[in-house]
């Protein structure tokens, strides 16, 4: 990885990862072998430190019993991004800003089980405290069944915190913002009429 290429993004947003058959293109042994070590490694940075790097974790992890050379170079490209973002890390302030979230899930965009992935990242003092990158357990049918159910996940990690700092001595001087990017969801969630 000396001599790479400078990259702004984990993935490649212009490829699409999907699953080769096992029957007609079995990967090679070196090759398994060696994307498992390399995944291995980038989910010990995602779950450690590096939240950027957990959705992409997440997507190659899913090729590691027969990645394609098209995996490998997913893979090798994050190998570029975590070598042009060596300085990157999670700075806090000296400020009593509560913590604020961000939920968000993508629908439709898995062409290997066509499950929805769901996050969310909560902040408080300028640093993220919290992260989420899962792929959910049921289907959804539409694109604010996901974006509810990353709400609700989000929620209720936000009310854990919120307990969390009172216990600590450092009670919110608010509730937590979680911002959605649903109209959808957000009417859903404001309306207590249609469901429990």
């Amino acid at each position: 990885m000396t001599e790479c290429h400078p990259v702004t993004t984990p993935l490649n947003p212009n490829i699409k990862l999907d699953k080769i058959s096992d029957d007609t293109e079995p990967a090679l042994p070196q090759l398994v072998h060696e994307y498992s070590a390399v995944i291995g490694s980038l989910n010990f940075a995602a779950i450690a430190t590096r939240l950027d790097l957990k959705y992409m974790v997440h997507e190659l992890s899913q090729f590691m019993n027969n990645p394609s050379p098209i995996h490998w170079t997913a893979a090798k490209h994050a190998l570029h991004y975590i070598k042009d973002t060596l300085n990157l890390g999670i700075t806090y302030l000296p400020s009593n800003l509560g913590p604020h979230s961000y939920s968000d899930a993508n629908w439709g965009t898995n062409l290997t089980d066509r499950r929805l992935v769901s996050g969310y990242t909560i902040m408080f003092r300028g640093g993220a405290i919290s992260w989420y990158s899962k792929k959910q357990p049921t289907v959804a049918l539409s694109t604010m069944e996901t974006e509810y159910m990353a709400l609700s996940n989000t929620t209720r990690e936000c009310l854990w915190i919120q307990e969390l700092l009172t216990k600590l001595g450092i009670p919110p001087n608010r509730s937590t913002i979680i911002n959605v990017n649903n109209q959808a969801a957000i009417k859903f969630t404001e309306n207590s009429q249609f469901h429990a």
